[in-house]
This record gives C-alpha cells, sequence and structure tokens, in this order.
C-alpha cells in the first residue's frame, strides 16, 4: 500500500465474523477504508472485480473452500 493515497482500499476476506470484524476496525484505526468483510469466495470475487483495490487480508480457506480464486482477481 502506497502510504501517499489518501483512500486506501483493502480487502477483507474472512468467514469468522469477530476476526472480520476486528480486522475492519483495525484499519479504520490506521486510516484505511476496508472493503467487505466478505465470508464467500464467490462475494470476495465480486468484491475484488467491482473495487479499485489497493491490497487485501486473505483467508487461505473459507468454510470448506480454498480462497485462490480471490487471489488471481
Amino acid at each position: 500500500v502506497l502510504m501517499s493515497d489518501p483512500d486506501p482500499h483493502i480487502l477483507v476476506v474472512e468467514d469468522n465474523a469477530l476476526l472480520a470484524e476486528v480486522l475492519c476496525d483495525y484499519l479504520r484505526d490506521h486510516r484505511l477504508i476496508p472493503v467487505g468483510p466478505a465470508g464467500r469466495v464467490e462475494t470476495a470475487c465480486s468484491l475484488a472485480r467491482g473495487s479499485g483495490l489497493d491490497a487485501a487480508i486473505v483467508d487461505l480457506k473459507l468454510a470448506e473452500h480454498f480462497s485462490f480464486p480471490v487471489c488471481t482477481i
């Protein structure tokens, strides 16, 4: 993330609701804009395609599915 960017957008992909909320709060506390959170691969892919993202925090496994498709977008 380039800190010169006034509004860095970070995709949060996490299926644990409490952890996702903690991550989003952490990002907001550091003047970053969380996108999501997304708890499903399909939702995360949709958000990744539709948003100008600067970075992502991606849980490796969402329920029974690996999140690798999100990383290829």
